[in-house]
């Protein structure tokens, strides 16, 4: 049997991953939270429910010297900043380029999917349509960032 660095070791992100949903869907905001609790490993979830909020809510952090989110989950139906428009102004931002951000959308639009990721989404995933389909969505959405992608320090 060959060792394999990493594998089968505890993951880099023992406490979770931090978690920032722009979403103006109350439902889908507590749909979210539920899942993750059901997902388990200490993720944590702040939600926002305006471009313009979650905007704010980052550079609310910079300023307390807090931790920024490990992901971005965004949808693209927003009051103010349509998510097209928080995600190229985070993709801009030398403050906030570094975070992934996964659009997080009912849309299965080829056309938001390619404008998605022209202005440099990480993924795009379209919301699942029952909680049990959600909850598979966050674990895999989870386990890839947390356990498999690299990400800055």
């Amino acid at each position: 049997m060959i060792a394999m660095p990493g594998y089968g070791q505890t993951s880099r992100m023992d406490q979770g991953c931090s978690l920032l949903l722009v979403d103006d869907n109350v439902i889908d905001v507590e749909s979210v939270a539920r899942a993750l609790r059901r997902v388990g490993g200490g993720h944590s979830l702040d939600s926002v429910g305006s471009g313009g909020d979650a905007l704010t809510h980052l550079e609310q952090r910079l300023g307390r010297d807090e931790d920024l989110p490990d992901l971005v989950l965004l949808d693209l139906s927003l009051p103010e900043a349509n998510g097209l428009q928080v995600l190229s102004t985070l993709k801009t931002n030398e403050k906030f380029n570094h975070i992934p951000v996964v659009i997080f959308s009912s849309s299965r639009s080829g056309r938001d999917i390619k404008s998605a990721y022209r202005e440099g989404a990480n993924g795009f995933v379209t919301k699942p349509p029952d909680f049990d389909s959600l909850v598979q969505a966050l674990e895999g959405l989870l386990k890839y960032w947390r356990d498999v992608a690299e990400l800055p320090p």
